[in-house]
């Protein structure tokens, strides 16, 4: 059971091993406030479209790759992405609670701020 954020640990993501991607950060962009990913499972690859070695083991992994919808054999190519921009974790549960700690601190800080905000009345 591992979960895989840093660069130094994305090292470690294998291609062929499958895991579950997911991600929650603030953008800040006028038209979306943040990269909301919930947890997905897929494949980690060395290329971002279907070809033959793309999950051979023993290679490290560029490339995650969900499944479709539904199914554990089938890839959804389109949506392949690179490991820098998601989170990673062995089982559904660790990426769960992951995505969910990350949320409740995003919470936590602007509970914070409206409580900095609240105290600045006169």
């Amino acid at each position: 059971m591992a979960l895989y954020k840093l660069g130094m640990e994305r090292q470690n993501l294998l291609c062929g091993m499958v895991v579950w991607a997911y991600a929650f950060q603030e953008t800040r962009q006028k038209d979306s406030m943040s990269l909301n990913q919930m947890p997905v499972k897929g494949r980690i690859s060395y290329t971002d479209c279907e070809m033959d070695g793309c999950f051979a083991p023993g290679r490290t992994g560029r490339f995650f790759v969900p499944f479709r919808k539904n199914s554990e054999t089938e890839y959804a190519w389109s949506k392949a992405i690179k490991l820098s921009s998601r989170y990673f974790a062995d089982t559904k549960e660790e990426a769960t609670e992951d995505y969910n700690r990350v949320i409740d601190k995003n919470i936590k800080w602007y509970q914070e701020k409206i409580r900095e905000l609240e105290e600045a009345k006169i």
